[in-house]
């Protein structure tokens, strides 16, 4: 997956239009770290680890066909950012209203719930989390970012 997102990134790198590669980085990097750093917890997050990789390879073909589906998605189908800054990232999940539409100019509530990282929380945690559940506070017009504490890995 690793290559497939390289050869991706040179691809869109010459288009003027926003790339969403950080969008499918996440998957990989949650399965990476996970792998490089010991941190499968649960026989479970194994299984979650190989969801994840389909995903982010189904999100490379799509990006590759110039489709980012997931980024008009609403309700339980939700849109997974990466954020990066300095060689810092951390896994965002945001929650969008079903009654939102795309261009929409209506001024929209924004929530932000921020994940402790414990021992155990990892990035493949808190994305399993995350598929599995909008998370206990989701009003009807709001959206909700969901973001884990941030982690330098060298």
């Amino acid at each position: 997956m690793r290559k497939d997102i390289d050869e991706l990134a040179k691809e869109v790198a010459s288009k003027p239009k926003f790339s969403p590669i950080a969008d499918v980085e996440i998957f990989h990097k949650a399965v990476d770290w996970a792998l490089r750093y010991d941190e499968f917890f649960d026989l479970k997050q194994v299984a979650f680890a190989k969801t994840l990789l389909e995903q982010g390879n189904e999100r490379v073909q799509q990006l590759r066909a110039g489709q980012t589906p997931w980024l008009e998605a609403t309700g339980l189908v939700v849109p997974w950012l990466s954020l990066e800054a300095r060689r810092v990232s951390a896994a965002v999940r945001l929650v969008m209203p079903p009654v939102l539409k795309r261009g929409e100019q209506m001024p929209r509530e924004l929530l932000v719930w921020l994940a402790g990282r414990n021992e155990k929380r990892t990035e493949l945690a808190f994305l399993a989390e995350r598929e599995s559940s909008m998370g206990s506070f989701t009003p009807e017009n709001a959206i909700v970012l969901h973001r884990t504490a941030a982690l330098q890995r060298d």
